[in-house]
């Protein structure tokens, strides 16, 4: 089923507003996405829409089961577009710490992540 959403992205919204609870919100919303058992594939910031109360993802056909592998692949590519989107590190690990709340177990160490999350937005020049 597809409908139609007008919204703008996470990405755009934070572009304009500057607004970290929407990259909470964000997180957050990754972490439902895991404990359903799925994994997103692509989650950008780019790739959730900026709706109230919670962000509604996108860009559903790399979705798939979630795997530990998956997960950390998941974390990495919206922290890296996170890390690119605002230049900050400490944000990140912030974020990190919110996802935990409620996906109580992490594919890998934070310092693993965070530093996965650098070098993916590195490699993908999004910073």
């Amino acid at each position: 089923m597809t409908r139609a959403i007008e919204a703008n992205t996470v990405e755009e919204e934070f572009s304009n507003s500057e607004d970290t609870e929407l990259l909470f919100a964000t997180a957050e919303q990754l972490a439902r996405i895991h404990v359903a058992g799925l994994a997103h594939g692509d989650p950008l910031v780019r790739n959730f829409l900026a709706t109230q109360p919670t962000p509604t993802p996108f860009d559903l056909p790399s979705w798939s089961r979630l795997s530990r592998s998956s997960q950390f692949k998941d974390l990495i590519r919206f922290l890296g577009s996170v890390a690119g989107l605002t230049n900050c590190l400490e944000l990140n690990r912030n974020l990190l710490a919110r996802y935990a709340v409620r996906m109580k177990h992490l594919p890998g160490s934070v310092d693993d992540l965070l530093d996965g999350a650098q070098k993916y937005a590195l490699e993908k020049k999004l910073t």
